[in-house]
């Protein structure tokens, strides 16, 4: 309540020695002190305080729970420069439990870059302001991208352009790839740490106590997203209405997957802000614009049938737009098709003639396999009379053959005898002959002689009586016929009949 008086521009009474707690008042004049706010104060304890002179104020100490921080602000210090939103930080304040060191350390008042943890704190509530805030968690499958409102600013756009080109493929990039990436416009708001801005380097799955007024945080899921158009009332888009190149309407559901990779969400977010964004002024556009387009070449029909088609034509579209905003399209679905009903019975009608015509074809198919069976089954029940009358005919053909062979066998065997007989008789006949000659030969010689002897006519003589003799000559009839006058006619056996005239 006494002292010197507080310097202008300064909230609190500045910190003087050898006053022992405020114990020792008149120490605590001797020395400086200055009369209001003090700067110091009590930890837990009893003193022996002159109230006369020093008016207590007893406040609760600050608590940080668990999962939560302290965002300070201090109410006195330096001015914090014109464009900083957070004063820089300051070592040796104790967790700002020494607001006289703070000062010392030349702190700046306003809302302060370091945090307090969870734990138990004296501060001077009269120098320093302190407010809870939530933890930041960045849950599995995601990662934090850090906007910086501390630090350096960020060099020239082709110096960090460079730079960041460098970081990436470990080489400095040519002109044209710079060029390239300063024509993107996309890099160029991407710093590295300790600059101001977007920070390349992201906050993966984890707890951090992040002073949210030095750092924006955007959570980026690194998963795959799925965005719907359809029907369901969870999902946020309608199916997409388009006209066919016939003037049909068409209802298409559309599903599509996106991932956004941890090293690219810092390029995302500088290109399109947040996967929101994205969605709603990227990819829904996108999506009805290339359907409509791709409805309106073709016909409602042909456009159903060629669904596969039409699919790998928007997903390639799709991959080819997402690429410029650093984001990976995994794969776009088209799920139902939905025609008129008038075109949808017409079609069906259509669709039935052929199977009905198929069916016919097939049961055709099925009857000439039934008559097929039919026969099969006919001949499997003749089987044992196939078999005898097939074993009859191998029989037959047996005999066939045992007969011609039997029958050239007796013909080679008849051959054979009368080639024998033949050559029996030619040899007995030879055999007759050379006997016949020889005799005759003989007879002829003994004629000879005989003719020699006796001549001619006594051999002949000799001969007839031979013959007679051997009654090879008769000499009296066999039958003698007679009539008047004693005439008749006599023949002899083996010789000519002789007729009387008138006989």
């Amino acid at each position: 309540m006494d002292g010197e008086p507080i310097p202008p521009g300064r909230l609190l009474a500045k910190r003087v020695e050898g006053h022992s707690h405020f114990e020792n008042g008149q120490a605590f004049l001797n020395n400086g002190g200055q009369r209001g706010p003090q700067i110091e104060i009590l930890l837990p304890g009893t003193y022996r305080i002159n109230i006369d002179l020093l008016h207590v104020e007893v406040q609760e100490a600050t608590v940080i729970p668990a999962m939560r921080i302290g965002l300070v602000t201090a109410l006195d210090g330096e001015p914090l420069p014109e464009k900083e939103y957070v004063a820089i930080s300051v070592s040796g304040h104790n967790d700002f439990q020494d607001a006289s060191a703070f000062l010392g350390a030349r702190g700046q008042r306003g809302p302060q870059f370091d945090v307090l943890k969870p734990g138990t704190y004296y501060v001077n509530p009269m120098f320093f302001k302190v407010e809870l805030e939530n933890v930041a968690v960045v849950e599995r499958g995601q990662v934090a991208v850090l906007v910086s409102n501390v630090g350096a600013e960020p060099p020239q756009v082709r110096a960090l352009v460079e730079q960041a080109a460098r970081d990436e493929s470990g080489q400095v990039p040519s002109a044209d790839e710079l060029e390239a990436r300063l024509d993107l416009g996309i890099e160029r708001y991407v710093v590295a740490n300790g600059y101001r801005g977007i920070q390349q380097e992201v906050a993966g799955p984890g707890v951090y106590y992040l002073n949210l007024r030095a750092y924006m945080a955007y959570i980026v899921d690194t998963t795959n997203i799925t965005i719907d158009w359809d029907d369901s009332k969870e999902t946020r888009f309608d199916p997409l209405q388009v006209i066919s190149r016939d003037g049909f309407h068409i209802s298409v559901s559309v599903k599509v997957v996106i991932r956004v990779r941890p090293d690219q969400a810092p390029y995302m977010v500088a290109k399109i802000g947040s996967i929101e964004n994205l969605v709603l002024h990227v990819i829904h556009p996108m999506i009805d614009s290339s359907f409509r387009n791709q409805a309106s070449s073709t016909s409602a029909m042909n456009f159903m049938q060629d669904r596969q088609e039409e699919q790998r034509k928007a997903e390639d579209r799709a991959k080819l737009e997402l690429e410029k905003y650093h984001v990976e399209c995994i794969s776009v679905l088209i799920c139902q098709i939905s025609l008129p009903q008038d075109l949808m019975d017409t079609q069906t009608k259509k669709i039935i003639a052929q199977q009905q015509q198929a069916m016919y074809q097939e049961q055709q198919k099925a009857e000439a396999t039934r008559i097929a069976m039919e026969k099969t089954h006919s001949e499997a029940d003749q089987q044992k009379n196939l078999v005898e009358a097939e074993i009859g005919v191998k029989i037959a053909e047996q005999n066939k053959q045992k007969a011609i062979r039997f029958a050239e066998g007796e013909g080679e065997s008849t051959r054979l005898r009368a080639e024998g007989e033949a050559r029996g008789i030619r040899a007995r006949g030879e055999a007759e002959g050379a006997r016949i000659l020889a005799m005759g030969e003989a007879t002829a010689k003994a004629y000879e002689l005989q003719n020699k002897a006796i001549g001619g006519q006594g051999v002949t003589a000799i001969e007839i009586a031979k013959q007679i003799a051997a009654g090879s000559v008769k000499v009296t009839p066999d039958v003698l016929v007679q009539g008047g006058d004693n005439l008749g006619v006599y023949s002899h056996q083996n010789r000519s009949r002789w007729t009387l005239p008138g006989a």
